[in-house]
């Protein structure tokens, strides 16, 4: 479960990373910015979650 949560965050940190802009410093609003590309924060988590997921239900199976 630790390697789960560790995993959501370094993906979501790698996509807020991506999109952060600084705001203009002559009016001092920000600008808007286009949704951030899929990169590779959910194909990762999908992975990771798939291969969390397949491990569990393996040792389920062979258990019964």
């Amino acid at each position: 479960m630790r390697l789960l949560t560790v995993a959501i965050w370094l993906c979501m940190n790698a996509a807020t990373a991506a999109q952060a802009s600084p705001p203009c410093s002559a009016c001092g609003i920000g600008h808007p910015v286009p949704a951030p590309e899929i990169d590779v924060g959910i194909p990762a988590f999908l992975v990771i979650g798939g291969v969390l997921l397949g491990a569990t239900l393996m040792k389920r199976w062979r258990q019964s």
